[in-house]
C-alpha cells in the first residue's frame, strides 16, 4: 500500500492506494521491489476539518481511517503492507506541516520506507487539473513517481515553510 497524509491547512486528509504488481516484470528495470509497480484505481480517503486540532487528533484520525479501510476492504491490514509514504510539505501551517511531516518521517524511518515529500502547489494544480481531492492528488502524484523509479530516503523529506524557511531547512 502507499499512504498519503496532507495537512498544511486545517483540513486533514489521508488516502491509502493498494500498490499492484506488474504482470511482466521488465528485465531492465532495477531490483527495487517496488519498481514493478502500476497505478491502481482502488484506493480509500478520507477528510477531517480539524482546525487547530490536527496536532492533536492527527494520530488518532490516521488510526480511525485505517480501522475503517480494514473493515471496508475486508482485510488484515499490517504497517509491513506499506511499501512508501507520501506527504504534503508546504507551504501551509507551520504547525499542521511540522506534525504530519515528523509522524510520516517516524513511520518511514521505523519500517525503512520512502517518502515522497510533495510541494502544495503541486498537489494543488494536480487536484485541480485531474478534478480530485488534495489528499487523493498526493497518493496519484507519489504513485506516479514510485512508477519512475524514485524512491526517495525519508531523511530527504523536509518540510518548506516558505520564507526564510523555504528551502526546507529547519
Amino acid at each position: 500500500f502507499g499512504l498519503a497524509i496532507h495537512s498544511t491547512t486545517g483540513v486533514l486528509e489521508i488516502a491509502i492506494v493498494q500498490v499492484l504488481p506488474n504482470s511482466s516484470p521488465d528485465s531492465d528495470s532495477p531490483s527495487n521491489s517496488f519498481s514493478s509497480n502500476k497505478i491502481s484505481s482502488n484506493y480509500a480517503h478520507r477528510t477531517w476539518d480539524l482546525g487547530r486540532e490536527i496536532s492533536s487528533q492527527i494520530h488518532t484520525c490516521l488510526l480511525d481511517f485505517l480501522r475503517e479501510f480494514e473493515t471496508n476492504q475486508e482485510l488484515k491490514f499490517c504497517w509491513n503492507d506499506i511499501v512508501w509514504l507520501a506527504v504534503a510539505r508546504g507551504i501551509g501551517s507551520f504547525t499542521s506541516t511540522r506534525v504530519s511531516m515528523v509522524m510520516v518521517r517516524a513511520i518511514a524511518q521505523q519500517l525503512d520506507l520512502p517518502v515522497y515529500a510533495l510541494d502544495c502547489e503541486a498537489i494543488s494544480t494536480f487536484a485541480q487539473n485531474q478534478n480530485m481531492p488534495l489528499g487523493v492528488s498526493l497518493l496519484q502524484l507519489a504513485q506516479l513517481q514510485s512508477l519512475s523509479g524514485n524512491f526517495p530516503h525519508w531523511s530527504e523529506a523536509l518540510p518548506s515553510y516558505g520564507g526564510d524557511f523555504g528551502n526546507g531547512n529547519i
